[in-house]
């Protein structure tokens, strides 16, 4: 899913939990609840280009700064330095 989200490709999950993280609790991706075929088919059918085209960037941008290698990266080093400093 990340792999996509780098190139600005929208999620749609289901609203468990390790998924609902990855898309920011919707911020950057869509959900619908677990094993509910109408709710999925609401969400799909509920998209305008508009949307898609705006949350597109949404996606890649918070890919960029929180799902990136890169980003990863700083986050621990941060944590490491936190912890050289204890």
């Amino acid at each position: 899913m990340t792999e996509a989200m780098a190139c600005g490709c929208i999620p749609v999950v289901t609203n468990i939990p390790p998924a609902m993280k990855v898309i920011d609790q919707g911020k950057a991706g869509y959900y619908y609840k677990a094993g509910d075929a109408d709710d999925l088919f609401r969400v799909l059918s509920g998209l305008k280009k508009e949307e898609k085209t705006t949350m597109s960037g949404v996606v890649e941008t918070y890919f960029r700064q929180n799902l990136s290698p890169a980003a990863i990266a700083d986050r621990f080093y941060g944590i490491y330095k936190e912890l050289q400093t204890k």
